[in-house]
């Protein structure tokens, strides 16, 4: 799997995106963000938001999200695994998904990864506004 920076239009203009393309082959390859977020103690937890979008025009009106893992690392534990639902249509093919969890005592340096489940088809996945933000008692 290889992954690029690139300028393309998003529904809040134009932007430079995290792209992925698949290999025109089966497998499964993950890319970890060297950046690090601290998390802190919170008592209502945290969201995980982000927006994407696929190069494959879905045949029946839904883009099939499943090849897409996030997971969130902290001391090298999984803190978060998950796929996304629920998503929010925002335009020009982009959806957005947002996934609160709790991280309970995992404090410090977390890093996040997105995985990829490849299935041959030479797929463009584009990422963007990749957002991990405290809960508060507010929200």
């Amino acid at each position: 799997m290889s992954y690029d920076i690139r300028d393309i239009a998003s529904p809040f203009g134009q932007t430079k995106v995290f792209m992925t393309l698949e290999p025109a082959e089966v497998g499964y390859g993950f890319v970890d963000n060297s950046q690090t977020l601290q998390l802190q103690r919170n008592p209502y937890g945290y969201k995980f938001k982000f927006i994407t979008k696929c190069s494959l025009i879905p045949q029946f009106g839904i883009t099939d999200w499943s090849p897409i893992t996030i997971v969130l690392w902290n001391n090298g534990e999984k803190i978060l695994q998950t796929q996304p639902t629920n998503s929010n249509i925002i335009g020009n093919g982009w959806v957005s998904f947002e996934e609160e969890f709790e991280n309970r005592d995992a404090t410090g340096d977390t890093t996040f990864s997105i995985g990829i489940e490849t299935h041959g088809y030479g797929l463009n996945w584009h990422f963007d506004n990749i957002i991990v933000s405290g809960i508060s008692c507010e929200d």
